[in-house]
Formats: C-alpha cells, structure tokens, sequence
C-alpha cells in the first residue's frame, strides 16, 4: 500500500515538472500517462490481496487438571503427562511477550518444541510443576518446589526474562 502512495506522489511530482514544460502536446502525454498509471494502480489494489503477517496461533491449556498436583503429589506422579508444558525445564522456555486482556495478563512462551504455549498466573509450567506467580511486561516469575543440595525440600522462583 505505501509503495502505491510513492509511486503515486512521484508522478505527481513528474506531472508537476513537465507541467513548466512549454509543449502541449507533451503535457497532453503526460496525463494520459498518469491517467493509465492511476487506473492500474486501482485494478492493482483491488485484486491484490493484502499482505498480513500471520502469527502461528498459541496453544491454551487449562491447568485445573492439574492442580491437584500440588495437593497431591503422588497423584500428579502416577498421571500421564499429556500437557508439553509440563515436560520440559522451565528454564528450556523462552519468555518472547505478554499480552492483556480485560484484568488477565497472557505471556507467550516458546518451548523447545518450537510451540508458542500462552499462559497465565495460576498455571503450571515446567516439568517439576512450577506454578507461574507473576507475569510482568518484561518477566515472568515462576514459583518451582525442588531439592537443594542436601536432598531437602526447599522452593525457589525461577525468574524467565524477555529476550530482546
């Protein structure tokens, strides 16, 4: 669309030059000219579709069926793992945006499937079960149950930071 409106202001300002121009018969080619371009110009927009970028579109899961992981984990190890968010790191995420809607904050994150997953604070990520506490413009925070060197339980946030 803009390559249309600077041809269409360059031959305004070629029809501009010439119209100094003392032959009338050279003027008279001139506008037959743009004439012909403008009407090409038109035909040409009307069948030219537009060219839109188009986002490969981001998977929701609905993390209620796993919530009762974190009040009972034995339950959560004998389930099969079906959702991908939860079969890999959190840290093998990329945090790549977020985006708001009403009162809820989607972030959009990419896995190492090449999958764009959107997520929200209350859902679980990651393959230890982490739950997402804070989604913020520029990161998202990640509260993970693991274990410390000593072998004792101990929780930590796993903070994923935009990629610039």
């Amino acid at each position: 669309m803009n390559i249309m409106r600077i041809k269409f202001i360059f031959l305004m300002g070629m029809l501009l030059l010439l119209s100094a121009c003392k032959d009338k018969q050279d003027l008279q080619d001139l506008k037959k000219y743009v004439a012909h371009i403008r009407e090409t110009l038109t035909i040409d927009s009307k069948n030219s579709k537009s060219l839109e970028l188009q986002l490969p579109q981001a998977v929701t899961y609905q993390s209620a069926a796993f919530a009762q992981a974190d009040n009972n984990d034995e339950n959560a190890s004998n389930q099969k793992i079906v959702n991908p968010l939860l079969a890999y790191p959190i840290k093998s995420f990329q945090f790549t945006g977020v985006m708001t809607q009403g009162e809820i904050t989607w972030a959009y994150l990419v896995a190492p499937n090449n999958n764009i997953y959107q997520v929200k604070e209350g859902d679980t990520l990651g393959n230890n079960y982490g739950k997402i506490v804070k989604i913020n413009p520029n990161r998202v925070e990640v509260k993970e149950k693991g274990l410390d060197n000593k072998k004792k339980p101990v929780e930590r946030i796993v903070i994923l930071q935009l990629k610039d």
